[in-house]
């Protein structure tokens, strides 16, 4: 008898030892808030936008090269991250790469690079880095002052929506960052520069390991708006899930034609 007791207490044993053992927190049971973004301005060349006591500001510089035909133009986002008061915590600055072929205002073989690329300052080897994979659009037309006219290599849509993935490492942490959803182009391949629509994602879910933590949405009719659900304050990814949020928020939408042709025009 006592040897049957013995093989059923010892039975019992792994499932006891499980039951003591703490189960892994949902992402349903993560505090999280509501932010809205909102403009900020740091002195006449720094702009950009906050949420949640942090801030993200930029000033842009374009680069642009012709040889011939050959025209190629990079544009320079100098950014700088601050805290409470304005308490420095990042600077850095993020690259776009334009090249293609252009002339008397007739473009041809117009590619935006397949990369926007973010580098970070005087900060450790491997702990903070962004890359936000996009599509390689290209497209080719003229331009007449404030006028323009493009025309658009015919690509499904799908197939450049599914390219869009943005990763970033912060403090030697991953996340990543996909498109929510994206709105239907209006108003074809005519544009007055600085008009039209701007938008065309519509904003981004921010996961870690596969555990969403923050959601990002556009405010479509107002390119400098938005609003963020992201970690409560005092929590270990509030601060990266806002830096991330910020920076895709300040990115050009290269989905947007008018976007593409004013980044083409600098």
């Amino acid at each position: 008898m006592k040897p049957i007791l013995l093989l059923c207490a010892l039975a019992l044993l792994p499932a006891s030892a499980q039951a003591q053992t703490p189960p892994s927190r949902p992402a349903a049971s993560l505090a999280m808030e509501t932010l809205d973004l909102v403009k900020a301005r740091r002195g006449v060349m720094f702009g950009g936008s906050s949420a949640g006591g942090l801030t993200l500001v930029a000033r842009e510089s374009t680069l642009r090269t012709s040889l011939f035909t050959q025209d190629r133009s990079r544009l320079t986002r100098t950014f700088r991250f601050l805290g409470v008061a304005d308490a420095p915590i990042l600077n850095g600055a993020c690259i776009l790469r334009t090249e293609g072929r252009s002339l008397l205002g007739f473009q041809w073989n117009q590619k935006t690079t397949q990369l926007y690329a973010c580098a970070v300052e005087d900060q450790p080897q491997g702990q903070f880095a962004l890359e936000v994979a996009v599509p390689a659009f290209k497209e080719g037309g003229f331009s007449l002052g404030s006028l323009s006219v493009s025309t658009q290599e015919d690509v499904p849509a799908a197939q450049q929506q599914a390219e869009l993935k943005a990763t970033l490492v912060y403090r030697g942490t991953t996340y990543q960052a996909l498109p929510t959803g994206f709105e239907a182009q209006r108003g074809g391949g005519f544009a007055v520069m600085g008009s039209g629509q701007r938008r065309i994602v519509q904003g981004y879910r921010i996961t870690r390991q596969g555990t969403e933590l923050g959601r990002l949405t556009f405010n479509l009719r107002d390119p400098a708006a938005g609003t963020l659900t992201a970690p409560a304050a005092g929590t270990a990814d509030r601060e990266a899930v806002i830096f991330l949020a910020l920076q895709l928020h300040a990115m050009p939408d290269l989905f947007s034609p008018n976007v593409r042709e004013e980044i083409a025009a600098r």
